[in-house]
């Protein structure tokens, strides 16, 4: 994952929305991670439960579990400024 089309997501992702993906390459995961990890917007979190794939048990055979990565879009919303002065 580069980190153009990971900051492409913050943009496009509602404030709460979550991107996941689930791959059987660990170092495309580890990657993915790092590059979530540091993209402006976006907080690594828990993957959502999903359901597992014909393509993920036979891939679990031969010897390449799945690794999930979730991020979540974190709120867009600039803090209230702090009041100035005393009380009106």
């Amino acid at each position: 994952m580069v980190p153009a089309f990971a900051g492409l997501l913050a943009d496009r992702l509602v404030d709460g929305g979550t991107v996941h993906l689930a791959t059987d390459m660990a170092a495309y995961a580890l990657e993915a991670r790092d590059v979530l990890a540091t993209t402006p917007g976006l907080a690594l979190g828990e993957p959502p439960w999903r359901a597992t794939t014909r393509f993920e048990r036979r891939g679990g055979r031969q010897g390449r579990p799945a690794h999930d990565v979730a991020a979540r879009r974190t709120d867009r919303t600039p803090p209230e400024p702090p009041t100035v002065g005393g009380s009106a």
